[in-house]
């Protein structure tokens, strides 16, 4: 399995990035589509002519969600369908078909959890933000771009091509059921689990970092633990 490139550090950075500045040129970061309810958000947006599904807490409440396609339940707090979607009951939203199979999840100030099923076939890019709080997200879908924000997240990445960062906080990230991950750990002292083609970086704080397997393709391509004090295991020896 080839690993990706080191030029793919600065994509999913530049990704990320490029995720909130969209938002924000829509407004849609700091006014999302008005809710009459007290659930958050579950609406379609248009993109360069493809339509992206958006799931916005603008309430501040926990959120237990899980998307399956176009299917957003929230089994902690109700959900208000938006343009182009529907509510199946108070916490089941279904959305209009669209051709992108792309979603920008922001998951608000609590401590939350996300089980992203989304579209598993590669080519997309869809987008994740825990935000405030103690995070629990897992994403099995390639092309991911998920950030933790502050707060002790646990990040699990099962699909490939995909990328992570923890944010601010003691946090856990884990691509052992994954492929050629992006592993970021922020501030903090966290703890990185790589799978086949890996690169991790722990950065900030006294981290671990577990290649799982030091022979390629089988571990991690590269760990670099940072400023602080590392444990750094099972990584290739030129790592």
């Amino acid at each position: 399995m080839k690993p990706l490139t080191l030029d793919g550090l600065g994509r999913l950075r530049v990704a990320l990035l490029a995720a909130v500045a969209l938002a924000a040129a829509q407004g849609l970061v700091a006014a999302a589509p008005a809710q009459a309810g007290t659930g958050s958000g579950v609406y379609l947006v248009e993109d360069s002519g493809d339509n992206v599904l958006w799931f916005k807490d603008t309430k501040g409440v926990v959120n237990d969600v899980t998307i399956r396609g176009t299917t957003v339940t929230d089994a902690a707090s109700p959900l208000v369908a938006g343009a182009g979607c529907a509510n199946v009951d108070r916490h089941t939203v279904t959305c209009a078909a669209f051709s992108s199979g792309r979603t920008q999840i922001h998951l608000g100030p609590k401590d939350d959890r996300l089980i992203n099923y989304g579209f598993t076939h590669p080519g997309l890019t869809h987008y994740a933000f825990g935000e405030q709080g103690d995070d629990i997200i897992r994403d099995y879908p390639h092309g991911g771009n998920i950030s933790g924000g502050p707060g002790n997240d646990a990040i699990d990445l099962r699909g490939g091509e995909s990328g992570a960062g923890g944010g601010p906080g003691n946090d856990v990230l884990d691509a052992r059921k994954g492929s050629n991950e992006f592993l970021y750990g922020g501030d903090g002292n966290d703890v990185l689990f790589g799978g086949p083609g890996a690169f991790l970086y722990g950065e900030n704080g006294n981290d671990w970092l577990d290649g799982i397997d030091p022979v390629l393709p089988h571990g991690a391509f590269k760990c670099d633990g940072g400023p602080g004090t590392n444990l750094v295991e099972n990584c290739p020896p030129a790592s």
